[in-house]
């Protein structure tokens, strides 16, 4: 049996279906540091690096709110599970 890749496990929930991996890349997409998104998620930077490093379980409300966070400052994520950036978005500026 072939182990799956640790960046491919989800870390909220399969209806977010958000992993650690796209997290660290919506978070690069703003141009925001750890500190940035434990900031805007109410969560803490050892909490946001732990996630992505995958190094601890993250609790489920704060997997919420960093997957809240990331999708009100324009954070989409694709059919393919790639996030992007959407376009004129509020919250991506700052």
């Amino acid at each position: 049996m072939k182990t799956p890749d640790p960046s491919s496990v989800p870390f909220v929930d399969d209806e977010a279906g958000l992993t650690a991996r796209q997290c660290r890349v919506a978070r690069d997409l703003l141009d925001w540091t750890p500190e940035e998104l434990a900031r805007r998620s109410g969560t803490s930077v050892q909490a946001i690096s732990g996630l992505e490093r995958l190094e601890r379980p993250f609790p489920l409300p704060d997997a919420l709110a960093v997957a809240r966070t990331l999708k009100r400052a324009g954070v989409e994520f694709a059919a393919n599970g790639h996030p992007r950036l959407a376009l004129f978005s509020e919250g991506a500026q700052g």
